[in-house]
């Protein structure tokens, strides 16, 4: 029994379809309604035909094409997917058909489309068989799941991005803002000891420089029992 037709979007069936030796004249119809061109496709071969060997992990999915028009240009066209589709297009447009079968293939809208556009009618037909088909569903739902799971991976990658960014700045922040009550320290003592005993040496003045929060604290705590600079060395 059919659960339901499998989503022609998801890359594993949509190259099923128009990527199969089988189905050439959906792949003509597919391409001749995107591509526009003057001279339509008339046959195409079909480079990488293996839809299963080492696609189900596949980063980016790609379909690789040669063709060839009605003028005998050759072209070579390689479809990327990535599960992205754009809704924007003429509705009288035979592109429109195609979009609307990979949007909402089981749609009202598709059915009827179905009746006036072979091409599409086969495309259906075959998705019919593929989401019928236990080997070929277990596939796509591996495949939906890789899928899921990246997408889920990179929010959480740039969720924690961002926390980690947030929290590095904190530390920063708290790191500047200790920095700058100890230069503030710093200017304190040395007023009170310029006050005090006039100017000091450049050496005590380096080592004051070079003093934490906590000894600079300690020297303006008791800087009225100072009464020499070799009391003041034991607060260096």
């Amino acid at each position: 029994m059919i659960r339901g037709l499998l989503d022609p979007k998801i890359d594993f069936i949509f190259k099923n379809i128009f990527g199969a030796e089988k189905n050439k004249r959906i792949l003509i119809s597919f391409l001749n309604s995107v591509l526009k061109n003057p001279h339509p496709i008339t046959a195409v071969e079909i480079k990488n035909t293996d839809v299963e060997k080492a696609f189900i992990e596949d980063k980016f999915s790609r379909l690789d094409i040669k063709a060839e028009t009605s003028n005998n240009e050759i072209i070579n066209i390689e479809i990327q997917m990535k599960n992205e589709l754009n809704d924007k297009c003429d509705e009288k447009d035979l592109l429109v058909a195609w979009t609307e079968f990979l949007k909402d293939p089981e749609s009202e809208r598709v059915r009827n489309l179905e009746m006036s556009i072979e091409e599409i009618r086969e495309a259906k037909d075959e998705l019919i068989k593929i989401s019928a088909d236990k080997k070929q569903r277990e596939l796509y739902e591996m495949r939906a799941k890789i899928l899921k799971d990246k997408v889920s991976a990179l929010n959480e990658a740039e969720r924690k991005g961002i926390q980690k960014g947030i929290e590095e700045g904190r530390k920063e922040g708290i790191k500047e803002a200790i920095e700058n009550s100890r230069l503030k320290d710093i200017e304190t003592v040395l007023k009170l000891l310029d006050k005090k005993f006039g100017n000091i040496s450049i050496e005590m003045n380096n080592k004051i420089q070079n003093l934490n929060s906590e000894k600079l604290k300690l020297i303006i705590e008791n800087i009225l029992d100072i009464d020499t600079l070799e009391q003041l060395k034991q607060y260096l």
